[in-house]
């Protein structure tokens, strides 16, 4: 049986990390799979039986390199999937070029590139200097690939694929019909990293203006990270406490969003964000602002403009909204024209309305992992798929 190495950034909860255990648990059917996280510790969010979890818990860079170089070098693996700009980095040091290799990109390259975080620093690096180094490279959207090469010429020969992040959609819709807490309440709710690209101060702004216009639904947030201590501060200045919940990372978020009146996205920039697909598998609408170049690839062209905001079939795309919270509580264009957006949806019957049919068909698990294994079993061919 042919080995196959998973190298993701961590075990933390994230959209990577769901797509990664969908994949491994489909893969193990044919190949003996291993997952390698780069960072992290135990936790139930290891795929169940996957019997091969390595975590390198290392913290300075130069062991870890090394740490990976000589895991590789030892077990020989026949492929070996990197998933994310930062594994991307890693993985692409301590390869050779007659490996069997995929990087797969889920961010919008060009943006990470203006950052001047050190992890985006590393991940530019990384795409100059690393990608070509890979057999393959997967994007997971269209747009995320013309991205890539507008921002890198050099990759435009690169053999690259778009492969749409696959979801178990039978588990996701069976693990919504559990009942919690708010099941009776009506409520907008935000699953996700609580990280600044994902902008939920600006979020908060949002909901507190639109509670203001005499709305009383609640606002539930799903997730953790580095901006939490800040948003807990927000909250307080808004007097939000009663009507903002933080719910922490969830092991079921699907039964927050099967019930929520619409999912709220408002990013400083996305590539496909996991969240919307899960959305519209349950028949919840978005409300997004226009911050990842996918967005068009799930949503229909054929929208009605109402002011500045879409309305699509499956939610309402808004205008970009990209500076985070203003020092100015005034409202922006922008911003006002998300609050309608908001309203509208609270107003109208658009939830578990439309059809989902093309979204379960196009994010399927099952058929998303064939366009892999062919990719995999062409790995040294010139065949485009």
């Amino acid at each position: 049986m042919k080995k196959v190495l998973l190298v993701v950034e961590s075990n933390k909860s994230g959209g990577i990390q769901t797509v990664v255990n969908n994949l491994a648990q489909k893969l193990k059917n044919k190949y003996e799979v291993t997952i390698l996280y780069l960072m992290g510790k135990e936790s139930n969010l290891f795929p169940l039986n996957i019997p091969k979890i390595i975590v390198l818990r290392q913290i300075a860079m130069i062991i870890k390199i090394v740490s990976l170089f000589l895991k590789l070098k030892t077990e020989r693996y026949d492929y070996i999937i990197s998933n994310g700009s930062f594994s991307n980095f890693f993985v692409g040091l301590v390869i050779n070029k007659k490996e069997k290799t995929i990087a797969t990109i889920h961010s919008v390259q060009s943006k990470e590139a203006k950052r001047k975080s050190f992890y985006s620093k590393l991940c530019n690096l990384s795409n100059k200097l690393l990608l070509k180094n890979f057999s393959v490279i997967i994007g997971v959207s269209l747009e995320i690939i013309k991205d890539l090469e507008i921002t890198y010429p050099k990759l435009v020969n690169k053999k690259k694929y778009c492969v749409y992040n696959g979801f178990n959609i039978e588990k996701i819709k069976k693990l919504s019909m559990e009942i919690n807490e708010f099941s009776k309440e009506k409520y907008f709710i935000f699953i996700g990293r609580l990280v600044k690209e994902k902008q939920i101060d600006e979020l908060l702004k949002l909901y507190f203006n639109y509670s203001k216009n005499g709305y009383n639904d609640k606002f539930l947030i799903i997730g953790s990270g580095e901006e939490e201590d800040r948003i807990k501060e927000i909250i307080i200045k808004y007097n939000l406490k009663n009507k903002v919940i933080l719910l922490g990372n969830q092991e079921n978020p699907y039964k927050y969003l099967k019930n929520a009146k619409a999912l709220l996205l408002c990013s400083k920039y996305e590539g496909l964000p996991s969240v919307i697909i899960e959305s519209l598998i349950l028949g919840v609408p978005i409300i997004s602002t226009e911050c990842c170049l996918g967005i068009w690839e799930i949503v229909s062209r054929k929208k009605i403009k109402i002011t500045e905001n879409y309305i699509t079939q499956y939610g309402i795309i808004s205008p970009y909204i990209g500076s985070g919270l203003s020092k100015s509580e005034g409202l922006t264009k922008e911003e006002k024209e998300y609050i309608k957006a908001m309203e509208y949806l609270s107003k109208s019957n658009l939830k578990n309305k439309f059809n989902n049919k093309l979204v379960v068909e196009k994010f399927d698990d099952l058929k998303n992992f064939k366009k892999i294994k062919k990719i995999m079993e062409n790995m040294n061919e010139n065949k485009i798929l």
